[in-house]
C-alpha cells in the first residue's frame, strides 16, 4: 500500500482487497455466465484460471517483475470466448490462445516483442482499453439488474438493493473517505454487499457444504484444440 508519502509498506487488507477485486475470479465467472456454460465447465474454467494465475504471479513476483503483482486472465479475450461458447467452438478458441501466446513467447525471447511495443502508441492502446469497457458493459449492467429480462429477481427491489448500495459504498468512500475507509472502499463494500445479500436471501452458501473445496482442472476438456 502507498502512504501519502509515497512509502510502500506492507498491508495483509490490500493484499485481500487485490484478490477480491482482480480479474482472476472475475473474468472466468464473466465469461461462463455470458457464454451460458455448464456447471462443469464452468468450475473447470474457474479451477484452470486459478491455477496458471497463481503459478504466472509467483514467477512475476519472485523471478521476473519482483512486485507485488495478481497476474490474471485478459479481458481482451473475452469477447473471443463468449462468442466460441455460445457456438461451441471452445476448443479452436482454446488452440487459438494457445497458439497467440506460443507467439508472444517466441518474441519476448528474441527480443522483437520491445521494437513491436514502441508502435503501440498511447492512442492505440487506450483505444484498445475502452473497447474491452464497451464490450463488458452490456454484461455488466444485466449483472447490476441481477441477470437478463425474465430472470427470476431481474430488477426486483432486492437486487436493485444490493447493486446499488454496494456501489454506492465504493463511490462515497472513494469520494469522502479518509485513511482506512478510503483505501479498503472496494474490500468493506464487498463484505457490507454479502452480508446484505444473505440477509435479503439473494444467495445461498449451504450449498458449499455438498461440494469439494479443492479440485484439480480437466485437461482438455472441451476437445482437441485444432
Amino acid at each position: 500500500m502507498v502512504t501519502k508519502d509515497n512509502r510502500i509498506v506492507a498491508h495483509g487488507l490490500a493484499g485481500i482487497q487485490h484478490v477480491f477485486v482482480s480479474n482472476v475470479w472475475l473474468d472466468p465467472i464473466y465469461v461462463a455466465a455470458a457464454a451460458g456454460l455448464s456447471l462443469s465447465s464452468s468450475t473447470n474454467l474457474v479451477n484452470t484460471i486459478f491455477i496458471v494465475s497463481g503459478i504466472v504471479t509467483l514467477t512475476q513476483a519472485t523471478r521476473l517483475v519482483k512486485l507485488p503483482i495478481i497476474q490474471g486472465p485478459s479481458a481482451y479475450f473475452d469477447a473471443l470466448m463468449i462468442s466460441a461458447g455460445k457456438t461451441g467452438q471452445l476448443a479452436t478458441a482454446g488452440g487459438s490462445i494457445l497458439l497467440s501466446a506460443l507467439i508472444v513467447f517466441m518474441l519476448s525471447v528474441t527480443g522483437l516483442i520491445n521494437k513491436l511495443i514502441k508502435l503501440l502508441t498511447p492512442a492505440i492502446t487506450g483505444t484498445l482499453i475502452f473497447l474491452v469497457g464497451i464490450s463488458l458493459s452490456e454484461f455488466t449492467m444485466s449483472e447490476f439488474l441481477g441477470g437478463s429480462p425474465g430472470d427470476e429477481g431481474f430488477s426486483s427491489l432486492s437486487t436493485l438493493t444490493l447493486s446499488i448500495t454496494t456501489a454506492a459504498i465504493v463511490i462515497l468512500l472513494s469520494i469522502f473517505g479518509k485513511g482506512f475507509w478510503k483505501h479498503f472502499s472496494f474490500l468493506i463494500a464487498l463484505i457490507i454487499g454479502d452480508l446484505l445479500a444473505v440477509w435479503l436471501g439473494v444467495v445461498d452458501y449451504s450449498v458449499l457444504s455438498t461440494k469439494s473445496w479443492f479440485g484439480l482442472p480437466q485437461l482438455l476438456p472441451y476437445g482437441a484444440w485444432m
